[in-house]
């Protein structure tokens, strides 16, 4: 296909699904399976979701666990049918896990090339859980990738009608619309929010909401009065907003302060690691994504391992890098950035 990938719709799947992908009480051989998913080792995945298929453990945890090992190859034709197939082991049972195999399986349709495939999908999801939003954003995600905005901005409403004051949901709805080109439309729903709840939305939404909008000094505001917090959020939209401001040093401050309060985050280092980039001092930019990964294993470890790559660029060793792209494009295949990168790496 030619279009876009729409990232936030695994995103979305992954994260607001997660606690369907732990491990399965009594399948041994199943959470083998999911532990190598979780290293990346998806061939030794798909070997011990095949053998616990074999030995008869639950066939719809075991071939959902295999779709999602093929889904990290890039082959979407096999986690297609590794999900179509552990659908039918469900026998029509409508539990969460076969929702969120669903969900995985409408993302191999889109990759497939199967749009109408993964729209019937999430429609069966929405005709059997009306109150599903996600299956509703997806679907307007889904929408965007084909041009329909107006049917997009329909699945977004009653998104919103089910959950006004959902405020992650807001800015995903805003980001959809900003990477699609209609960035105002986006932004429509930023101030809708906004004057909405502008007795009751807290310093950090407050701030977030601004920080997209490129209110900075708003934004700058309430996220000084949000920051002292251990979640890392405060701290990175903060973070960024001085980024936006031009003021860096001040920026890497805002990051550090947060690992000596709090401790290592690797959102935090790798948001310090590209503040450093933008400084020029790719040395210190190396040494943050490289702390980064040692205390990050979800979700931002391909992102730091991404950098690190173009840390190594900066610092003219190509050698390394290439040594390293070669190495990610093995765990993240579908990478199409990396591609691009792989191909100027190769001619240095």
């Amino acid at each position: 296909m030619n279009k876009r990938i729409p990232a936030v719709f695994l995103m979305t799947v992954s994260a607001l699904l997660f606690a369907g992908c732990g491990m399965f009480a009594g399948h041994e051989l199943t959470d083998q399976g999911m532990e190598a998913n979780k290293q990346l080792d998806y061939q030794t995945a798909i070997t011990r979701f095949d053998e616990a298929i074999e030995a008869g453990e639950d066939g719809l945890a075991a071939g959902r666990g295999k779709g999602i090992a093929y889904l990290g190859l890039a082959d979407y034709e096999n986690a297609v049918a590794s999900f179509e197939t552990a659908l039918s082991e469900a026998g029509g049972r409508l539990t969460d896990l076969s929702f969120d195999t669903d969900y995985y399986l409408a993302y191999a349709y889109y990759k497939s090339g199967r749009m109408e495939d993964a729209v019937t999908l999430l429609n069966g999801i929405i005709a059997a859980r009306p109150e599903e939003k996600n299956a509703f954003f997806l679907r307007g995600r889904l929408e965007l990738t084909q041009g329909n905005y107006e049917l997009a901005t329909v699945d977004f409403d009653n998104v919103l009608a089910l959950d006004p004051s959902d405020y992650d949901c807001i800015l995903s709805i805003y980001k959809s619309l900003d990477e699609y080109g209609y960035t105002d439309e986006g932004a429509g729903y930023l101030k809708e929010a906004l004057d909405r709840d502008s007795e009751t939305m807290s310093e950090y939404d407050r701030g977030r909401f601004a920080y997209y909008l490129e209110d900075y000094e708003t934004a700058k505001n309430c996220l000084e009065r949000a920051r002292d917090s251990a979640d890392a959020q405060p701290a990175l939209f903060l973070g960024r907003t001085y980024e936006a401001l031009g003021d860096y040093n001040y920026a890497s401050t805002v990051y550090m302060d947060y690992i000596e309060k709090y401790g290592d985050s690797g959102e935090i280092y790798n948001q310090l690691g590209v503040c450093r980039l933008r400084m020029q001092d790719y040395e210190n930019a190396l040494l943050a994504f490289q702390v980064g990964m040692e205390a990050e294993k979800e979700p931002c470890l391909q992102t730091l391992k991404f950098n690190e790559i173009v840390a190594y660029e900066n610092l003219g060793d190509f050698k390394r890098a290439a040594s390293l792209m070669e190495e990610y494009r093995k765990h993240y295949p579908d990478d199409a950035k990396a591609e691009r990168e792989w191909k100027f790496l190769k001619t240095r």
